[in-house]
């Protein structure tokens, strides 16, 4: 029995269409990072502004502190929902790939690089936007 024939093209299809809805929806994720990212930039300092003003009006330093850790809370949980979401993505992408590669399906190299350096600490700098960005498109561009 030859390897081919131990990785059909139906489990293939499948690994492909999984690594593909997982790629679109981590590029999703980066869209929504960037445009909370954005929007910070444009709403973040006349709120930061009003936050600081109203921290002055408190006498008690204590008071001072819980106020600005749940402001610091409230204005940074959305982006760490999304970055959180998006690690576990990654995190399961790269499952599913170490799955599919022990199946017999080839992704090209510098991909397994990634992949390789992503399993050794968990870094997601491993896919950095110029990494992710040809990684994103390889699997874009695959029938």
């Amino acid at each position: 029995m030859s390897f081919e024939n131990l990785f059909s093209s139906e489990a293939a299809k499948q690994y492909l269409a999984d690594i593909k809805q997982l790629v679109n929806e981590i590029n999703q994720i980066n869209q929504q990072i960037f445009q909370s990212s954005q929007q910070y930039i444009q709403e973040g300092y006349s709120e930061y502004s009003a936050h600081l003003q109203s921290l002055f009006t408190l006498k008690n330093p204590m008071e001072m502190f819980e106020a600005n850790r749940k402001y610091l809370e409230h204005s940074t949980a959305k982006f760490q929902e999304l970055v959180t979401k998006r690690y576990s993505l990654f995190q399961e992408l790269v499952a599913t790939l170490n799955k599919a590669q022990a199946n017999g399906f080839k992704v090209p190299s510098s991909v397994q690089d990634l992949l390789s350096q992503f399993k050794r600490n968990s870094n997601i700098d491993a896919f950095k936007p110029e990494n992710w960005s040809k990684f994103s498109e390889f699997f874009k561009s695959q029938a």
